[in-house]
């Protein structure tokens, strides 16, 4: 091919030798091609390719050798050697000046006449003709308008025809590219028309821009009317093209161009009136597997572009995608994979799923649709429909163990594998090269239904959750429940709303499929993020039950526990921090199951050591205990910093839990509140409830100063332990446990007021508190109760079942001790109190009287060194009134008869007490 820089020389060249061809039988063609020649030697100071082509471009004879050229190859000399040899030159010559800009504009439709002429000639004539119909459309984008178009177009159209691959995949490509091309134009007057707009544009442009407009226009009508087996109307002639490149073309318009064509009411017109009743009648009957995948690309590009300007449209189109989801027994079943595959394209694209749910299930003005909310229940019914995935474990009869086992242990004969390897390796809707639909694999239909459910579930957390959260520490806390009538998250709430009757009972029977991994944390993080959006909606039925959904699928299943289990009680950890402040009686199963958990790692028997070292996939990594302890801290420390909403209701629910471990009775306050949890067995081991109550209360970075401040959260937690201390059927090592929490609060609620100075302001109500002597009443208070087994929030015949035992009462002593020697300078007003303590080893002996008996004067060993720290440190601080207590009390120790030292070294303080007076 000639350079630019020589154009005029290989012009010159290809001319002479044309004319030597042409001497003797086609001597017109000889006389035009040495007048061409004159042309190009008087050309005179035109140095550059630009220039030549500038001349050259003045004159109507520069193409006419080269047209009569190839009308002698077509007629009587057609096929002959001499024939052929000028059309070649004759192409390739005309290929350079189109290239230049050498054609004359007049010339240009004679250009086009020409080589639709030439197209009937041999293949390299052909391949030529095809690479000089892109420039002429492009580079005489003027020219080539109306008639000129039309040739051109019916240039590639007559060449796709050939049975030659290479030429008719390049007339295709072409044809696609020239059709681009026309609608570019129109978008490129469209942009000009509103750069101008409010000016008066010229009168050339106005009919220049509507004459692209009327050819855009033309093009898409006679495209309409070839898919639906019409005559075409601007491309007269072209009827019989493959209805294949037909729907391409169309969805080549659509990909590119949807704007344009909603913007002109004449070609959103040729859609509404040709193309959509062909696309609804195409899905009504059976029709060959390259056509369906056509037609169906068609329909997402209607649904993605085209929605609003055509809204009653795509709304038939989504019923139909809905119908075909449902499996319509009559229609092939490519059809089913193809309506469900470009569902999940729609969903995924969550900004259009909010567009389309506004615009017409949550449109107030429509007439009871609800097409969205059909689509997604036509999905979820694809996840619960084939029973035969479902895994059902032989030992323990429940699903969940069989649904959550490690993947490489998973026997394949209970029941099929859902994979995302066995999918597809290229959605069906992509595959236009194929003329037969490929082999569907069992799992797939199942597999694109669970991503498209993720896919909404992802969408509707990034749009719902952000403007409802906040931080505390590193982590999100729903701050408050969304309002559906405020906001600009309305579709999205609703959508919400609507969607949950359908996609539930999906996730039931999700958790009983045997997934591989990826489909399991897909399936399990879309299941967290409903959780999470339905909490934040207020949604409190469809959020318990998928909550208790996912806690069930973390308890250990036939004495198993896996890695899976561990992963959804993260994610249900996970979920009920972001919902700590509305979660309320829902901390139940939630804490329940992460006892059972705790239990089984930590107690089990031949158990704990393998799995407490169950190593957890990635991106999470380390041990499952490392996993949970690192959860659980978490889980704590965040409800700590959430305020009351979050930590009453986490005390209530560990109460619950606690009482059931010790087998004490639940005080009816938290009983009418709380769910019921299933009676779990009493152990004789430290409880889960009672050790995660005491870290609540008791952290070493002051987190849970709030709970010891706040009256009820200390009340709730001091009368449990002091139930569980005193309760007569509690095991050893509980009661144990109860003890030695309840001292650890209270010398933890002492340091507090030792330190009440230093709080921020929201400790302010307990520095008065502090001032008034209640805060210590209260902190002291339940030492008084384990002395004397006075129990509150119980029925008189359940009080009868709690005991005043000398194992509990000698730890309510020694904490006593421990209270005033760290801060004895606090207690001020409620030394009344600690004297309460003190004398009421002198009641009634312990119930246990038989212990009593064996240990004489036990409990004033233990009390004895308190008085006398008293009598040594804090008698300045001592009332008038207790400094009477404090003589009555070394009155009563000295005239005892169970420790005589005691007695002897009473009397001694007694001659202290008055040197004090003096």
């Amino acid at each position: 091919m000639a350079s630019s820089l020589n154009l005029g020389t290989f012009l010159l060249g290809e001319l002479q030798t044309l004319s030597t061809e042409a001497r003797r039988k086609h001597p017109e063609v000889k006389e035009a091609a040495e007048r061409v020649i004159v042309v190009l030697r008087g050309i005179k100071g035109a140095s550059t390719s630009a220039a030549i082509s500038a001349e050259l471009r003045k004159s109507d004879e520069v193409i006419r050798p080269f047209v009569l050229a190839c009308k002698a190859n077509s007629g009587s000399t057609a096929g002959s050697s001499t024939g052929t040899r000028m059309a070649s030159i004759a192409v390739q010559c005309l290929q350079q000046l189109v290239s230049a800009q050498a054609v004359g504009s007049r010339s240009v439709g004679e250009t086009l006449r020409t080589l639709r002429a030439a197209s009937a000639m041999g293949t390299e004539i052909q391949v030529k003709v095809l690479q000089m119909v892109l420039p002429l459309i492009t580079l005489y984008a003027q020219s080539v308008v109306g008639a000129e178009l039309v040739e051109a177009l019916h240039v590639c159209l007559d060449l796709q025809r050939s049975r030659d691959a290479v030429v008719s995949n390049t007339a295709a490509a072409i044809l696609r590219q020239a059709v681009e091309e026309v609608f570019e134009r129109v978008a490129q007057d469209d942009k000009a028309q509103l750069q101008i707009e409010g000016q008066k544009a010229e009168d050339n442009g106005a009919v220049e821009q509507q004459q692209h407009e009327k050819d855009a226009h033309f093009i898409l009508q006679d495209l309409c009317m070839l898919a639906s087996d019409s005559d075409p109307v601007f491309l007269q002639g072209a009827a019989g093209v493959d209805k294949r490149l037909v729907l391409e073309l169309i969805e080549s318009v659509l990909t590119n161009h949807s704007t344009v064509v909603a913007r002109h009411q004449t070609m959103a017109q040729v859609l509404r009136e040709r193309l959509a009743p062909f696309i609804v009648g195409f899905f009504a009957d059976t029709a060959s597997f390259t056509l369906a995948v056509r037609c169906t690309r068609v329909v997402l590009l209607f649904v993605k572009h085209l929605h609003v300007a055509m809204s009653p449209e795509c709304e038939v189109f989504l019923g139909i995608l809905a119908r075909l989801i449902s499996s319509d027994p009559l229609l092939p079943a490519f059809y089913r994979v193809l309506a469900i595959e470009v569902t999940r394209q729609v969903v995924e694209d969550h900004a259009l799923v909010s567009q389309l749910f506004g615009q017409y299930d949550g449109n107030p003005d429509s007439d009871d649709c609800h097409v969205i909310c059909d689509l997604f229940a036509a999905v979820s019914r694809v996840l619960s429909e084939r029973a035969e995935l479902r895994a059902v474990d032989a030992n323990s009869g429940s699903p969940l163990a069989a649904a959550l086992p490690e993947s490489t242990t998973q026997d394949s004969s209970s029941s099929m594998l859902v994979s995302a390897t066995c999918g597809m390796r290229v959605p069906m809707y992509k595959l236009l090269d194929k003329p037969e639909a490929p082999a569907v694999p069992p799992t797939y239909l199942f597999s694109q239904a669970l991503a498209t459910v993720a896919a909404l579930a992802d969408g509707l957390s990034s749009n719902v959750l952000p403007p409802v959260s906040i931080s505390v520490g590193s982590e999100k806390v729903l701050k408050d429940t969304l309002v559906y009538d405020k906001g600009d998250k309305v579709s999205d709430a609703v959508l919400a709303a609507q969607v949950w009757p359908d996609l539930l009972p999906s996730y039931e029977f999700i958790v009983g499929v045997r997934l591989d991994d990826h489909m399991f944390m897909q399936a399990l993080g879309s299941a967290g993020k409903l959780v999470c959006v339905w909490g934040a909606l207020g949604l409190k039925g469809p959020r318990d039950t998928l909550l208790a959904l996912l806690s069930d699928c973390a308890r250990p299943e036939a004495a198993s526990l896996t890695a899976r289990n561990i992963l959804c009680l993260h994610e249900s950890l996970n979920c009920a921090k972001f919902l700590a402040t509305v979660l309320r009686a829902s901390w139940c199963p939630v804490l329940s199951t992460l006892q059972v958990v705790d239990d089984y790692l930590l107690h089990q028997t031949g158990a704990s050591s393998s799995a407490s070292a169950l190593q957890m996939p990635a991106p999470l990594g380390g041990s499952a205990a490392d996993l949970l302890a690192h959860d659980l801290q978490a889980l704590l420390e965040l409800v700590c910093g959430t305020g009351p909403d979050a930590y009453l209701w986490v005390i209530r629910a560990l109460v619950m839990l606690g009482s059931g471990a010790s087998g004490t009775p639940v005080p009816k306050e938290i009983s009418d509140v709380c769910m019921e949890q299933a009676p779990s067995a009493v152990n004789d081991r430290p409880a889960f409830a009672l050790t995660q109550l005491r870290a609540l209360a008791v952290t070493g970075d002051g987190a849970g100063d709030a709970l010891l401040m706040d009256s009820e959260a200390w009340r709730m937690i001091t009368q449990h332990f002091l139930a569980t201390a005193t309760f007569a059927e509690t095991p050893a090592p509980i009661r144990s446990q109860a003890c030695s929490s309840l001292s650890d609060i209270i010398l933890a609620g002492m340091d507090l007021i030792a330190r009440s100075d230093s709080l921020d302001k929201e400790g302010e109500d307990f520095r008065l508190l502090v001032a008034s002597g209640d805060a210590q009443r209260r902190v002291i208070s339940p030492l008084a109760q384990l002395m004397t087994g006075d129990i509150s929030g119980y029925d008189e015949p359940e009080k009868s079942k709690f005991r005043r035992l000398i194992e509990v009462r000698r730890v309510a002593l020694d904490t006593l001790h421990k209270l005033l020697q760290a801060a004895g300078h606090s207690v001020r007003q409620a030394w009344n109190v600690v004297f309460d303590i003190v004398q009421s080893v002198f009641d009634v002996q312990d119930d246990d009287a038989a212990e009593s008996v064996k240990q004489p004067g036990l409990l004033m060993r233990g009390v004895f060194p308190c008085v006398q720290l008293v009598c040594s440190d804090h008698l300045a601080d001592l009332s008038p009134e207790c400094l009477r207590r404090c003589i009555e009390v070394l009155r009563q120790f000295g005239s005892q008869r169970d420790d005589l030292n005691i007695a002897l070294t009473a009397i001694g303080q007694t001659w202290a007490l008055c040197d004090f007076f003096q």
